[in-house]
């Protein structure tokens, strides 16, 4: 894995861009039909925010320090969960939801997009188990 920090100066928001930058390249990619580059795309967004969440908000969130680049530490942490399920690694998407973005000892269980999360995760587990049935009926 690609760490970040190392080319982007250290800089939490220019991290920030180059991660949303892999996940707007893997958008372009799956749109021209390049699927398995784009899904490798994703992968690396999805791998550049996880190393921006432990470079910057891991440690003093889970002191429960509140650090000004950990502002938006829960839409860091949510925008990996979507790359890593736009790579189609949904275990890893689900995982970041669960293991960070939901987890008490970081704080961010209670925001918006955190509710959105379980939600999500919810609809997941609905959509499959209704795949799954409708499959055993037919």
């Amino acid at each position: 894995m690609e760490f970040i920090y190392e080319d982007t100066a250290g800089d939490p928001a220019t991290a920030v861009r180059k991660a949303q930058k892999l996940v707007e390249k893997g958008d372009s990619l799956s749109e021209k039909g390049n699927y398995k580059e784009g899904l490798d795309t994703y992968k690396k967004g999805a791998e550049a925010y996880l190393d921006l969440w432990r470079t910057y908000c891991e440690t003093p969130l889970s002191k429960g320090e509140k650090p000004k680049q950990c502002e938006k530490a829960d839409e860091i942490v949510y925008n990996m969960a979507k790359a890593y399920q736009a790579a189609r690694l949904l275990a890893k998407a689900i995982s970041v939801r669960l293991n960070i973005l939901l987890n008490k000892s970081y704080g961010l269980q209670d925001s918006p997009l955190a509710k959105k999360a379980l939600y999500e995760i919810g609809g997941k587990f609905t959509e499959k188990t209704c795949a799954k049935t409708d499959a055993a009926e037919a």
